[in-house]
């Protein structure tokens, strides 16, 4: 008898699929499980809406505050003058209480035309845009990963955790949730843009990240957060990966194999343009508001600023652990603190980020946390106050 040959496996090539047809059973299995998934899902955002709305509704009782809503409300000439094409005009060219915000000004407006002074009106924006921001979050973290109840409990705990309270219950924080609003929104864009890149959807990208910038100045960092997400979830680019298939979770269809690093740098490039500027614009602003002066009483040393960087840090993470002691505003310490706690602070930092780094592979969404933590804070962790919170 001969021997037969054994046949030789041939490489498949990129982009085909490596199992076999499915039977009918299969297609009929994960179509049940798709409508199980969508009904869900359904659910989950119902539970979101009705969560927040009834921990937050108490705030249509509450009224304005003297410290900063009346300069940005119930006192401002430019907000009661109405939507008017010539008060439009005037809100982006110029600046409103040492800042420049349109669109959250524009908001104002529209609520004074539609609420007068009531301060139940505004409020009830304020918890629209998070109930709204809640549900865009489990949505996009969901549509990114696939992972349903992991997607749901990050989104609750961002719509009822107590650090979010004060950019509900207070007007005068209309700029967070807005901002909150179109940084999703262009993070959204952004998935659209990775699964199928055009020059529309790209676009779209660069429109939604204005309007956040226009809404308030923090979200600069998004350029730097996009980045991340390219390396997880949408894995555009890998660091010690297998080579694979690149896809979406939840959508059947590829990415057209990794791209460079470098080349997504470049991609982001437009955004990075457009941080600068409105970086550069702050600046500006900041030191016409100042008149030049330095905004500090007593001057404080590099060391001083660095303490104050590296306790402030972790000051948020115990916050979010442990949120006691909140506050409207936290008075700088100014040269109070001691050194050897921001040290102890600095060890535990690279410490954290040097397991991160170690972790990249086994758990990616852990190296992507805690670098989108550190990177979004900059602007407000305290190497220089420009009135971004």
């Amino acid at each position: 008898m001969a021997n037969k040959k054994k046949a030789k496996k041939k490489p498949l090539a990129k982009g085909k699929a490596t199992s076999s047809p499915l039977t009918k059973a299969q297609v009929k299995g994960f179509e049940e499980t798709d409508e199980a998934n969508k009904t869900l899902k359904v659910a989950i955002c119902i539970f979101l809406m009705v969560a927040t709305f009834c921990i937050y509704s108490q705030v249509q009782d509450h009224e304005f505050i003297n410290f900063d809503d009346n300069i940005l409300v119930t006192e401002s000439s430019l907000v009661q003058a109405g939507l008017t094409n010539e008060n439009i005009i005037r809100v982006f060219t110029t600046t409103h209480f040492g800042g420049w915000a349109p669109i959250t000004s524009i908001s104002y407006m529209l609520d004074y035309q539609l609420y007068g002074l009531n301060p139940k009106g505004f409020l009830l924006t304020n918890l629209f845009f998070h109930i709204a921001n809640s549900l865009l979050l489990f949505l996009i973290l969901f549509r990114m990963t696939g992972a349903i109840w992991q997607s749901a409990f990050v989104a609750v705990v961002f719509a009822l955790h107590p650090l979010n309270v004060e950019s509900v219950a207070w007007v005068a924080e209309r700029k967070n949730v807005l901002s909150t609003f179109f940084l999703l929104l262009t993070i959204w864009a952004y998935i659209r843009y990775a699964e199928k890149p055009t020059t529309k959807r790209y676009s779209l990208v660069f429109l939604l990240f204005a309007f956040g910038l226009m809404s308030k100045s923090m979200v600069v960092t998004l350029p730097f957060v996009l980045l991340l997400l390219d390396y997880w979830p949408l894995e555009r680019f890998k660091l010690g990966r297998r080579e694979r298939e690149f896809k979406i979770a939840q959508k059947d269809k590829y990415f057209n194999g990794e791209k460079n690093i470098s080349k997504l740098v470049l991609e982001k490039f437009p955004l990075l343009i457009l941080s600068a500027l409105f970086s550069i614009k702050e600046l500006i602003v900041f030191e016409k508001a100042q008149g030049g002066e330095s905004v500090a009483q007593d001057p404080v040393s590099i060391l001083t600023i660095l303490t104050n960087v590296l306790i402030s840090y972790f000051e948020y993470l115990w916050k979010m652990l442990w949120p006691k002691g909140l506050a409207i505003l936290y008075a700088h310490p100014g040269n109070t603190l001691a050194v050897w706690k921001g040290v102890l602070c600095g060890i535990a930092l690279l410490v954290i980020t040097t397991i991160s780094i170690k972790l990249i592979r086994k758990a990616p969404y852990f190296v992507v946390g805690w670098f989108w933590y550190l990177g979004t804070l900059i602007p407000v962790i305290g190497f220089i106050t420009l009135g971004l919170i």
